[in-house]
């Protein structure tokens, strides 16, 4: 049986990525995909590895936190989980002097500015899912996400530090510093938001 193959949009929402970074993965082969004609195909397997590899994060079902305490703190120690791991890769090339995204200015900046973006749109969906005020919680898997996010901050501060000292040369590196440093700005008050929402129902 032919393997199903999904389309841009499908990939997107499967994902839960923008066009952009989607676009992005195809040409760099980090997602696999076949163009017969003038849209892309995308095979299941390949939407299966990166997920995978964690380059998602992930998908939200009814809600973040369901009513069994069990599965709440499953639910809410996947995405503490997932947090850590992005933390980790982005570690791993702040730590590695030959790492591509430190290429030049502006893939640096480029690189900054995912990653900023990358932990907006994660905070935001928690946030989202977040439970009523009446509901009971438990606060040690809420400590575990912000403990989380916190390592991430960290690791996403070391990149940063890299990516400040690399000069930029041209106005399209001027630009891809602005954009990253806006990023920076929405991600921090999303971030300050969740706090906000985690510290309330951890107490």
């Amino acid at each position: 049986m032919e393997e199903r193959r999904l389309s841009l949009k499908e990939a997107q929402a499967e994902l839960g990525v923008s066009e952009r970074t989607i676009h992005r993965w195809i040409k760099s082969g980090k997602l696999k995909s076949y163009k017969p004609g003038r849209d892309h195909q995308i095979p299941e397997s390949a939407i299966r590895k990166v997920i995978e590899e964690s380059e998602v994060y992930p998908k939200v079902q009814a809600s973040l936190w369901p009513e069994e305490e069990p599965e709440r703190r499953t639910e809410v120690d996947a995405w503490a989980t997932y947090v850590l791991r992005r933390a980790s890769r982005i570690g791993e090339h702040a730590e590695d002097p030959d790492s591509p995204v430190f290429r030049d200015a502006r893939t640096a900046m480029f690189f900054i500015e995912e990653t900023h973006r990358e932990s907006t749109n994660l905070i935001r969906t928690i946030s989202e899912h977040a439970p009523g005020a009446s509901l009971p919680f438990d606060g040690a898997p809420l400590d575990g996400l912000l403990d989380a996010f916190k390592e991430l901050g960290i690791a996403t501060g070391q990149a940063e530090a890299i990516a400040r000292v690399m000069k930029a040369a041209t106005p399209e590196d001027v630009v891809a510093q602005r954009r990253a440093a806006k990023a920076a700005k929405e991600n921090e008050e999303e971030m300050e938001r969740l706090s906000e929402v985690l510290n309330r129902h951890a107490s």
